[in-house]
C-alpha cells in the first residue's frame, strides 16, 4: 500500500527534475548560442508599432511635420532609421512653414527646414535619446518621453531618436559592438553634420538604452570631449548581473531558481558575446572626463529590474572621483547625510566633485518606462544644460 501511495508522489518528483533539467538546458542554450542570446538580449524582433507607419510620426501623435525621418549611415554600413523632434515652440511660430514641404521620400534632410531650424540656431539643444530593449522607438512611452522633451524649453530642445540596427526600419543585426557604433554615428552626426557642439547635447538611456549611452560617453571620455550631461533610467550593472535580478512580464526571474546560484549564473552566463559592462564603464566616465554631469534614476516600483542596483551606480561612480577617499561605512553615513527625503516623491542625493555633479534619485513611481515622461527627467535635462551655460532658458 505505502509503495502504491508513494507513486504519485514519485511522478511528481521525477516531473520536476525534467521540468528543471529542460529549463537548465533551455537557458544554457540561450546564453551559449550566440543567435538565441542575441534574441534574448535585444528582443529586437518585437517592432510593437501597432501596424503604424515609422515614416509617419504623425501617427505617433506628432503635430504635422513636428518630426521628420531619416537615415544615418554608419561607418561600417549600416541604415539607421532615425526621428528628428523639433521643440514644440519653434514648431508654432513654423507651422505655416513646415507644413508646406512635401514629406521626405528620397530628398536628404540636410534640406529641410526642421534642419535647419536645428542647425542655424547656436542656441538650439540636443538630447540624444537611446531606447531600452524590444521594440522599435515608438514603442511603449517613448514617443511620450519625447513630446515631453522637447516641451521642457520650447524654443530650443530638439530631441534626436534612433533605431539600433536589426531594430524598426534600421538594416543590420544588433551586437553590442554594433550598438555602440550606431551611437557614435549618430552623435557624430549632430557634431559634424547639424553642427550642435558636444557641450550642448545630453545623452539620456531607458534601460538597455542607459547601456548604450553610458557606452558612448565614455567612448567620448576616453578622447577627452565631455556633453552636457549623461542621464539614466532603470539600468542594471551588466547582463550577467541582471540575469539573477531581471523579472518577466509574469514578475518571474529570467534565470528562475538558478539565480539562487551564484556560481551556476557565472558558469551559464560565462563567454556572452552582449555583457554589457555599465559599472565598468561609468566609472571610466568618471576617471577620464574632464568634466561630467551624471543622474542616475530608477523607480521604486519597476517591476522589471529592481532599483536598487542604481546604488551600484552611484556608489561606484563616487568613489571614482578623485575626491573621495571614504571606507563603506564612511560612504554610507556621508551619503546619508546627503539624502533628501521628498516623502511621496521617493528620494534623491547629490555629490558634488571637482569636475562635476554625481546624482541619484529614486522616485516611488515611474516603473520601468513611464519613468522616462515624468518631470524628473525634464528638471534632469534643464539642470545638465545649465550646469553648461547657467543663463540658458532662466527667466
Amino acid at each position: 500500500m505505502l509503495s502504491i501511495a508513494l507513486a504519485p508522489l514519485t511522478t511528481v518528483l521525477s516531473g520536476i527534475g525534467i521540468a528543471s533539467i529542460l529549463y537548465s538546458a533551455s537557458i544554457l542554450a540561450v546564453l551559449r548560442v550566440p543567435w538565441l542570446e542575441r534574441h534574448a538580449v535585444y528582443m529586437h524582433r518585437l517592432k510593437l508599432t501597432g501596424g503604424k507607419d515609422l515614416n509617419h510620426p504623425e501617427q505617433f501623435g506628432f503635430a504635422h511635420r513636428q518630426t521628420t525621418p531619416f537615415f544615418i549611415e554608419t561607418k561600417d554600413g549600416m541604415r539607421l532609421h532615425t526621428w528628428h523632434v523639433l521643440p514644440i515652440g519653434l514648431y508654432y511660430k513654423n507651422a505655416a512653414r513646415l507644413s508646406m514641404q512635401a514629406r521626405l521620400t528620397d530628398e536628404p534632410f540636410s534640406g529641410t527646414l526642421n534642419f535647419q531650424l536645428l542647425k542655424d540656431d547656436p542656441e538650439a539643444r540636443l538630447v540624444i535619446h537611446t531606447h531600452g530593449s524590444s521594440g522599435a522607438m515608438s514603442a511603449y512611452c517613448r514617443t511620450d518621453c519625447y513630446r515631453s522633451l522637447s516641451s521642457i524649453a520650447p524654443d530650443k530642445i530638439h530631441v534626436l531618436a534612433f533605431d539600433y540596427r536589426g531594430f524598426g526600419l534600421s538594416s543590420g543585426t544588433p551586437s553590442e559592438e554594433g550598438l555602440m557604433i550606431d551611437a557614435q554615428s549618430v552623435f557624430r552626426w549632430a557634431v559634424e553634420i547639424a553642427s550642435i557642439a558636444p557641450e550642448r547635447i545630453v545623452v539620456f538611456g531607458q534601460s538597455m538604452g542607459s547601456s548604450v549611452a553610458i557606452a558612448l560617453v565614455r567612448e567620448l571620455a576616453l578622447q577627452k570631449v565631455s556633453v552636457a550631461g549623461l542621464i539614466i533610467t532603470a539600468s542594471f550593472p551588466d547582463v550577467p548581473t541582471v540575469l539573477s535580478e531581471y523579472r518577466t512580464i509574469f514578475g518571474l526571474r529570467a534565470l528562475g531558481p538558478l539565480a539562487k546560484f551564484p556560481r551556476l549564473k557565472e558558469l551559464f552566463s560565462r563567454g556572452m558575446c552582449n555583457e554589457w559592462p555599465n559599472l565598468d564603464r561609468l566609472v571610466d566616465i568618471v576617471r577620464h572626463s574632464p568634466v561630467y554631469h551624471i543622474e542616475i534614476f530608477h523607480a521604486q516600483d519597476d517591476p522589471v529590474v529592481p532599483w536598487s542596483l542604481s546604488n551600484m551606480f552611484f556608489e561606484n561612480a563616487v568613489r571614482a572621483a578623485s575626491d573621495v577617499d571614504l571606507d563603506e561605512a564612511g560612504f554610507k553615513k556621508e551619503k546619508i547625510r546627503k539624502l533628501v527625503d521628498m516623502e511621496e516623491g521617493g528620494w534623491k542625493v547629490e555629490w558634488p566633485t571637482p569636475r562635476g555633479l554625481i546624482r541619484q534619485e529614486v522616485p516611488q513611481y515611474g516603473v520601468h518606462d513611464r519613468i522616462m515622461m515624468q518631470p524628473q527627467i525634464a528638471m534632469a535635462v534643464m539642470r545638465a544644460f545649465q550646469n553648461k551655460d547657467s543663463n540658458f532658458e532662466r527667466a
